[in-house]
Order: C-alpha cells, then sequence, then structure tokens
C-alpha cells in the first residue's frame, strides 16, 4: 500500500545509447575472456540514467545549498516534463502511449530544475508519520524520537507531502489529499491547472497561491 501512494518510478532521464569511458580493466562483453579491451563504450539501462540524476542532484545543491533533499527532489519531479522532443506524448517501450506509472513524473529538465517556483518540502514529523504509516508502532517509534503515532495511519500516506498524488481506486468514493507549497523563487501568485482523468471529478483548493 506504502508504494502506490509513492508512485515509482519517480523520473526517467538519458539511458539509452549512452557513449561513456569504460574500464580496460574489463572486456566489453559478457564473456570473461575476451582479450578485448576499449576505452569507451555505449551501453543503455537504469545505470546510465541514474547518473544524470545523481548529477542534477549535486548540480541543484550546490546552487541551492539550503535545500533539504525533499526539496531538490520536488524541484526535479515538478519540472519533469511528460513529452518528448518532438512535442509528442513520451512512448512506452512497445510503443504504446506511457502513463505516469511508467515515466513517473516525466522527463528530467535541469534547466527548469535550478528554478522550480515552489517545491513540496518535509519536516521531522512528515518523515516520523511516513514511518507510523510504514507500520512501525509507537514502541517502535521510541528509537527515534519520542513520538505517538497517529490513529489514522491511511490518512497518513495520502497527506504525505510528496510532488505526486496518488490513490488506489475505490469506486463511488470521495478522496481528499493535502500538500504544503514552499515559494522558493521570486514573489508572484501560482495558479492550478490540471487534467481530469475520464470518469473522475477534481477539485483543487485553492485554485490560486499568492506569494508576495
Amino acid at each position: 500500500m506504502m508504494l502506490i501512494f509513492l508512485r515509482q518510478p519517480v523520473v526517467t532521464a538519458p539511458g539509452s545509447d549512452m557513449l561513456a569511458s569504460y574500464s580496460e580493466a574489463a572486456p566489453p562483453g559478457s564473456d570473461p575472456n575476451d582479450p578485448t579491451r576499449v576505452p569507451f563504450n555505449i551501453l543503455s539501462g537504469t545505470s546510465m540514467s541514474c547518473r544524470h540524476v545523481a548529477g542534477l542532484v549535486g548540480l541543484l545543491k550546490t546552487l541551492h545549498p539550503r535545500w533539504t533533499p525533499a526539496a531538490i527532489r520536488s524541484a526535479i519531479m515538478s519540472t519533469a516534463q511528460t513529452l518528448h522532443n518532438t512535442g509528442a506524448a513520451i512512448r512506452s517501450y512497445h510503443g504504446n502511449d506511457a502513463t505516469p506509472l511508467s515515466y513517473g513524473s516525466g522527463h528530467i529538465r535541469p534547466n527548469s530544475a535550478m528554478d522550480p517556483g515552489l517545491v513540496y518540502d518535509l519536516t521531522n514529523a512528515d518523515y516520523l508519520d511516513f514511518l507510523c504509516s510504514s507500520g512501525y508502532n509507537t514502541e517502535d517509534m521510541s528509537c527515534f524520537q519520542n513520538y505517538t503515532c497517529p490513529s489514522s495511519r491511511y490518512k497518513l500516506l495520502e497527506d504525505f507531502n510528496y510532488p505526486a498524488i496518488v490513490f488506489p481506486y475505490r469506486r463511488n468514493l470521495q478522496q481528499t489529499a493535502t500538500r504544503r507549497l514552499k515559494n522558493v523563487g521570486s514573489p508572484g501568485t501560482y495558479r492550478i491547472r490540471y487534467r481530469t482523468p475520464a470518469g473522475f471529478n477534481v477539485t483543487v483548493k485553492p485554485e490560486s497561491l499568492p506569494y508576495l
């Protein structure tokens, strides 16, 4: 249940056919007896894409040393895009239109992440509530801090201040979630825009956020 609310994957990043330096201590293929050695190689996979995200995290921490890990993650997620470089929708490996369950918040945009405007930050209480919702009881929590878990653990997951809102499907049931936003940019007013999935009604309150 916990991972349903913390939608995975978080984001996507460049990871296909990446040309990079390669250790000559081992062959480029899977045969350990292959004598071939190359200074560069082309590889694909999450091992390639995670390096781009790690580099972006380092960049944001350098530019904004006071940002928390949660704020950095929020900046990356909230500025990601769900279109590829031709302006069309991102497609899955099989050529179908992908969904947030395939690409998370979208493909990272480092330039935009440097100035996200608003971030979803986390406090110590958020992390403690998250542990409570993950099955820890008050006795377990005493190992970290003198903290009593609230009675409604399900609601803790809904209101965890994460830069994505996910609900498990429950037919004909109204569900709510609360988020807190922090302005890390210039003063201004932010207005809400959203797309409603077919068959659902969505209401966001307030519809604008003034930061003066």
